[in-house]
């Protein structure tokens, strides 16, 4: 059923020009915003946890407004993924601001490879898209989807854009292993855990359960972490943020290293977190 839906949509909106398709990305949110009452108040939840580092939403107005910006960014980044088929890679990245890839380049160039830690946030799909045509070999890890028919056409879009994906299983964690010592840019969305590994940790309010993949693989391999996220901007552009490298740490105590890693990480993507807190997508309570 979530196939012939989701063929139906990229149908529809890959036949219209990319204003239009925006303008059904907005239709769609309306009614998804007004329906999907559960998923509101997740939402306005989140943002409220958000009250003491943000001042915006503890005017309710502005709790509000936030929460189906959310609902519209998000419609607006599915509209994007389902247009992929007739997306160029080059118009992609024509959209993306300038970036400066100088410190990715020099840790590039030492050879360990470099995991992107990244959350779900912006259009996450699209800055693999934008690094892939800057000339990078990205590869990330995602969720296999249990439509077989759904998997082949996701991966499809992807293959299309030059991405590799790594289907999430019990070979993924080797599959990561081999792709940093080839040297090359391996790409975690790590807001959310999906697996057995997990950290907890206090961040922004909330306790968080997040996935220690990323920092294993870091202290295995020796392999810096970037984060970074792709905002999008006015005038429908977008920015790729990267934050400085961080090492990995090797203290004896793996536990602590892991714990201390994670936070480490999402630190340096909470600046993001509050300056755009309708890009990050968190559906869940």
């Amino acid at each position: 059923m979530h196939y012939i839906f989701y063929k139906m949509e990229s149908a529809l909106v890959c036949n219209l020009s990319e204003a239009n398709a925006d303008r059904f990305a907005r239709f769609y949110a309306r009614i998804w915003y007004a329906l999907d009452s559960s998923r509101r108040k997740i939402v306005q939840d989140n943002l409220q946890s958000l009250s003491p580092f943000l001042n915006e939403t503890s005017d309710n107005k502005k709790l509000k407004e936030l929460t189906y910006s959310t609902f519209l960014n998000f419609s607006r980044y599915l509209v994007e993924i389902f247009r992929l088929p007739v997306t160029q890679g080059d118009d992609v990245v024509k959209k993306v601001l300038p970036l400066d890839t100088g410190e990715l380049d020099r840790v590039m160039a030492e050879g360990k490879g470099v995991i992107f830690y990244s959350a779900h946030f912006g259009n996450w799909e699209l800055s693999g898209v934008a690094m892939c045509h800057m000339g990078y070999e990205f590869t990330t890890v995602a969720l296999p989807q249990e439509d077989s028919r759904l998997e082949k056409m996701y991966s499809d879009w992807r293959s299309q854009h030059k991405m590799k994906v790594i289907p999430m299983g019990p070979s993924s964690g080797m599959k990561c292993l081999r792709t940093l010592k080839e040297g090359k840019l391996l790409a975690l969305i790590a807001d959310e855990n999906y697996g057995d590994g997990t950290i907890e940790i206090d961040f922004l309010g909330k306790k968080l359960i997040l996935p220690a993949g990323p920092a294993q693989l870091s202290r295995i391999t020796g392999a810096p972490v970037i984060p970074g996220v792709m905002a999008r901007l006015p005038g429908n552009q977008y920015k790729i943020n990267l934050a400085s490298p961080i090492y990995p740490i090797n203290s004896g105590n793996e536990k602590t290293d892991l714990e201390v890693l994670t936070c480490q990480y999402m630190e340096a993507l909470k600046p993001w977190f509050l300056e755009y807190p309708d890009q990050w997508y968190r559906f869940r309570s």
